[in-house]
């Protein structure tokens, strides 16, 4: 019959030396409890990062610093784009002169698509996130006050100078807010969910429920 591999070391253990085959049993024996110890370490290594990498707080107040800023930026956002919705939604019934509240009402919606199809990203990389949402907030106002000038002054020429300015300049601002909002909120997210020790999702619907 033909041999196989099993019965060479048999043959090899009934022939050898005394001393290889206790050598032999006794090293198998000494290196089976090393290995089993080895392979316990390792699965405790492998094992206890995941089970506690995302329950153990990092930095609680760096964590409470990010909320604080997340909610000023909402609250100052909220604001400002109430302001401007409702000057948007009075634009035609404002005692403009002709058509101007129309016209603003184009010009601004013309600015912000243009601005941000084309120019939001540039404008948010060279200016950073909260840099471009700080300033883009600033321009917005900017519509906002257009309208009180055209309020107070008399002229006409100088109302439809106003408006017009007032709706591109703010266009151009909504174009660059509403893309480094979005940016800001992902960042501000990821930084918080590093910082409390959570997972971004459960920061981004944390923040979002704010």
């Amino acid at each position: 019959p033909r041999s196989t591999p099993g019965d060479a070391n048999r043959e090899y253990t009934q022939h050898a030396p005394r001393w290889t085959q206790t050598t032999y049993h006794s090293d198998r024996e000494h290196d089976a409890p090393l290995a089993r110890a080895t392979m316990s370490q390792l699965n405790e290594k492998l094992v206890q990062p995941r089970e506690s990498s995302g329950a153990m707080p990092q930095n609680l107040s760096e964590a409470r610093k990010l909320l604080i800023n997340f909610v000023t930026m909402t609250v100052c956002f909220s604001l400002n784009h109430a302001s401007v919705t409702s000057c948007i939604a009075l634009a035609t019934s404002s005692g403009l002169p002709g058509n101007l509240g129309s016209y603003s009402v184009a010009v601004l919606y013309a600015c912000y698509v243009v601005t941000a199809m084309l120019f939001s990203q540039v404008i948010i990389f060279y200016c950073s996130q909260k840099g471009s949402l700080t300033g883009s907030l600033a321009v917005y106002a900017l519509y906002v006050a257009s309208y009180l000038v055209a309020a107070l002054v008399e002229s006409d020429t100088v109302k439809w100078v106003a408006v017009l300015f007032g709706a591109s300049i703010g266009g151009i601002g909504a174009g660059v807010l509403w893309t480094a909002q979005g940016a800001y909120y992902s960042e501000n997210a990821r930084l918080y969910a590093l910082a409390k020790g959570v997972t971004k999702e459960e920061a981004t619907g944390y923040f979002g429920s704010i």
